[in-house]
């Protein structure tokens, strides 16, 4: 998957609040396990490129990571592609380190609503994900 291309396309297209919950997302998923794999740093520096490298919201954006609940965000509507293909990302960070735990799949799934999927439709998508990777 061609992320540069889709990051700044997304990029383009999201309100500032927008854009900062999704670095958030990115966020959540890879402080998920409590552990930074090495695998998962490259993803770090493109959070930061997505928030223009704006030290105070990185700042904001990883202290909201690993301490704010979703269930606050507003809706974040995409639209099929984007939100697909931002899913498969998370996903790809999840699995980069070979472990899929409970902790990741919750935050995840919570990203999922967030993005306007409900759970069948997140299930059916972990479940078509997961046998492509």
């Amino acid at each position: 998957m061609n992320y540069v291309t889709f990051f700044e396309d997304l990029k383009n297209s999201l309100s500032k609040d927008e854009k900062y919950w999704i670095a958030v997302f990115f966020l959540k998923v890879i402080y998920a396990d409590d552990i930074v794999h090495v695998k998962e740093i490259p993803f770090m520096s493109d959070v930061c490129d997505f928030l223009d490298q704006d030290n105070m919201l990185i700042e904001s954006a990883k202290k909201d990571a690993k301490s704010s609940p979703l269930d606050k965000v507003p809706p974040i509507l995409l639209g099929t592609n984007h939100t697909e293909r931002l899913l498969k990302c998370l996903l790809e960070i999840i699995l980069s380190d070979d472990d899929f735990d409970d902790r990741e799949y919750f935050e995840i799934g919570e990203i999922a609503a967030v993005l306007g999927l409900d759970e069948h439709e997140f299930e059916n998508f972990v479940s078509q994900a997961k046998t492509s990777y």
